[in-house]
């Protein structure tokens, strides 16, 4: 299976608790969240913090803030993102897939999106 294939896969598996407005806070995942996890799963090297406040944060950028936020660049690069929040074209109703998750649409519905969107990808 391909990156991009796997991380349907897992959205739409039941594995994960769906959150917001970061990759991985408590335990609960955004969509972006569940493709950092993916890409551990499979062989990725990207380590994981807890900061204070119960954020984890995903380390293989220099250690910042934007770590929780979006996608390290060796995650977007796996999957052959265009952006590390899955930015849309201008004329996509909805601006990123973090977006989407935050703005309650659930992982099936973005698994789905990710599935009819090549734009995203490069």
């Amino acid at each position: 299976m391909t990156p991009k294939e796997l991380w349907i896969q897992a959205l739409r598996s039941g594995e994960y608790e769906q959150g917001i407005d970061y990759l991985n806070y408590r335990g609960k995942l955004c969509c972006l969240g569940v493709a950092c996890e993916v890409f551990i799963k499979q062989g990725g090297t990207l380590s994981r913090s807890t900061n204070e406040n119960g954020v984890i944060e995903y380390h293989g950028l220099p250690t910042s803030m934007r770590t929780s936020l979006e996608l390290p660049t060796a995650v977007q690069a796996w999957l052959n993102l265009n952006t590390p929040l899955g930015d849309f074209p201008e004329d996509f109703p909805g601006e990123s897939l973090a977006a989407l998750n935050d703005d309650g649409r659930t992982f099936e519905d973005i698994a789905n999106v990710i599935e009819t969107t090549p734009e995203l990808f490069a």
